[in-house]
């Protein structure tokens, strides 16, 4: 997830890491936020089921498997995108599991 952040961003770019407990739904969540070019809107889904969106590396896996995963044990993880503006990947788990 980082590294896809850290692609993104220009020279002078900030990646902001946020964690909170909440306490209503004792889940713990966790959101990456950059300010880099952003993912297209089309894009969206099919990042987060496999696919590639035309990177030259990577298979395009990592976001659909930690989605599988994180559903699994009771968790989620959701992706929001303005091109242009930057994305906020957010992360949520069972306390009792993180």
């Amino acid at each position: 997830m980082l590294p896809d952040s850290i692609e993104a961003m220009n020279s002078r770019g900030r990646i902001t890491i946020r964690t909170y407990r909440e306490t209503a739904t004792g889940m713990i969540l966790v959101q990456f936020m950059d300010a880099g070019k952003g993912v297209p809107s089309f894009a969206l889904d099919k990042v987060l089921h496999g696919q590639s969106i035309g990177k030259t590396s990577g298979q395009g896996l990592g976001l659909s498997h930690a989605r599988s995963c994180l559903t699994l044990w009771g968790g989620s993880l959701n992706l929001e995108s303005c091109e242009g503006v930057g994305t906020i990947l957010s992360i949520r788990i069972k306390q009792s599991l993180a």
